[in-house]
C-alpha cells in the first residue's frame, strides 16, 4: 500500500489543526526543516525513528499518520523499545525461522539480520509487511503499545 500521499496530507492536517509551521515543527521535533518540507510535499518517507517522534508529538498513532487508520486515538503510546528486541519479539511470535520469517513477510533477508542485530532500521513499508502479516497496528510492531 502507498502510504506516501496519505501521510503528506494527515502531516499537513495535523500541523494545521496544531497551528505549527514546519520551522516550528522541525524546531520542536529535532527533525530538519528539510525532512518535513519533503514529508509535506510527498516526496520521500521518514525513517522509523521520524515517523515515531512525529506521531509522540500529535499525540497520534503511526498508522493514523499514514492514513492505515481513519481514527486519531487520544492515547498515552509506550516508548519504543530498540527495533531489534521488536524484531525478535515477531521472530519468535510467528515460530518460523529466520529465513521463512523472511519471506512469508516479504522482508529483504540481506536486511533482517541487521536489523535482528541493531545495526539498522527496517523502512516503515517493512514494518507495514510485519502489520500486515501479523493483522496488527504499526504501532504494535514498534512497540508503542502493548
Amino acid at each position: 500500500m502507498n502510504t506516501l500521499p496519505k501521510f503528506a496530507e494527515n502531516l499537513t492536517d495535523l500541523m494545521f489543526d496544531y497551528k505549527i509551521s514546519q520551522k516550528e515543527l522541525a524546531e520542536k521535533t529535532g527533525i530538519d526543516k528539510a525532512s518535513i518540507s519533503r514529508y509535506l510535499k510527498g516526496n520521500c518517507m521518514p525513517s522509523v525513528k521520524s515517523i515515531v517522534i512525529l506521531a509522540d508529538f500529535f499525540n497520534c498513532s503511526v498508522d493514523f499518520l499514514l492514513g492505515l487508520s481513519e481514527e486519531k486515538p487520544n492515547t498515552k503510546f509506550l516508548p519504543c523499545p530498540p527495533i531489534s528486541e521488536r524484531i525478535n519479539y515477531f521472530l519468535e511470535l510467528s515460530e518460523l525461522t529466520a529465513y521463512r520469517f523472511c519471506k512469508n513477510v516479504k522482508l529483504p533477508d540481506s536486511r533482517f539480520y541487521h536489523w535482528q542485530k541493531g545495526t539498522h532500521s527496517p523502512t516503515i513499508p517493512s514494518i507495514e509487511n510485519i502489520a500486515n502479516y501479523f493483522k496488527c497496528s504499526i504501532d504494535k510492531v514498534l512497540g508503542r503499545e502493548s
